[in-house]
């Protein structure tokens, strides 16, 4: 059930990246067809050649990390932070802990 609303959710994640490709180069084709041979006298471009423009734009200009990197330096990052822990006293553990706001400080109760 899960691996099914998973495809699904690729499928339109996909279907709608496809969708905006097509509209962006849709409109540089408009654009660059109208502008850039009367002003310029370039060559005109077709829809493919818009297309692989708004792809190369998105590889060049992007402001998010690869694909997957994201991930890659979570991990690394949690595993660090278990070492540390792990190299730590039960007393500096309690420290740190507090200090992240983890845990409340142990408050002493009269008697």
């Amino acid at each position: 059930m899960k691996v099914g609303r998973l495809a699904k959710r690729a499928a339109m994640v996909i279907a709608a990246e496809l969708a905006v490709i097509a509209a962006l180069s849709a409109l540089i084709v408009s654009v660059w067809n109208s502008v850039v041979p009367n002003l310029v006298q370039g060559p005109p471009l077709d829809f493919w050649q818009a297309a692989g423009l708004v792809v190369l734009a998105h590889i060049l200009f992007r402001k998010k990390p690869l694909y997957g990197t994201r991930a890659w330096r979570l991990a690394r990052r949690r595993r660090q932070l278990r070492q540390r822990l792990a190299s730590m006293t039960a007393e500096e553990r309690a420290a740190f802990r507090m200090e992240l706001g983890l845990t409340k400080p142990d408050t002493m109760r009269g008697s």
